[in-house]
């Protein structure tokens, strides 16, 4: 199955120039430590970035935090680019993860899972908690892409909050509790720091149309 996505973002990569002028700004990591990481003030040691792209995720944004970091991505041309800026970096899919159980303490993602196939969504995630010892958490784009290349959608599950949020219990994680996501009351609290430079902020209905993020904590 990783065939598939390692061809589609290699040429991606290689031959379109795929993320080729993004800026750390652009990324979907603001998102995820605004709305997920630092309001669950979680602390964790390492972590492992899937899909990890040119890495600025890890360099600008994990690294800083002076944790252990490694990143995994499909495209053997985007794992290159991470590592000439310095990141621990390897070729691997999110649905076979190179790593041992219990290998990191945090397993996260920043719109990377929308970009599988429905039917790999089960065993991707399971991957992700099988080598977590800690945390897993994901953004999560819930919307079809804005921009297309190759005539291909490249979001390929087009999922709404809720059915993430049943998609999760589905799995029967034993050993795993869901302790933080997107939810009304919260979002009314951070949108100001969030959208601080925009006059209209997001309501949530707005919000949870497009995206949606999750933490699950490994319960000793």
């Amino acid at each position: 199955m990783s065939e598939f996505y390692k061809e589609l973002y290699e040429e991606l990569y290689s031959k379109h120039g795929y993320h080729k002028d993004h800026k750390k700004e652009q990324t979907q990591y603001p998102f995820l430590f605004d709305a997920c990481l630092n309001p669950a003030d979680i602390k964790y040691k390492s972590v492992l970035d899937i899909g990890c792209s040119t890495g600025l995720g890890i360099k600008y944004f994990f690294e800083p935090l002076g944790v252990e970091c490694k990143g995994i991505d499909v495209s053997p041309t985007a794992v290159s680019k991470a590592i000439d800026l310095g990141v621990d970096a390897q070729v691997a899919c999110m649905t076979d993860i190179p790593f041992e159980d219990n290998s990191f303490e945090l397993v996260c993602s920043a719109d990377v899972v929308e970009h599988l196939k429905p039917e790999d969504q089960e065993q991707a995630h399971r991957e992700c908690f099988r080598v977590s010892s800690k945390y897993v958490a994901h953004k999560i784009s819930t919307k079809e892409e804005q921009y297309k290349f190759l005539e291909k959608k490249l979001h390929l599950t087009i999922w709404s909050h809720s059915y993430w949020i049943d998609f999760f219990k589905s799995l029967k994680l034993n050993g795993w509790k869901l302790i933080h996501t997107l939810t009304e009351d919260f979002w009314e609290n951070i949108k100001e720091q969030i959208h601080a430079s925009k006059r209209k902020k997001p309501t949530y209905k707005e919000i949870i149309k497009n995206r949606t993020v999750v933490l699950f904590e490994k319960i000793k």
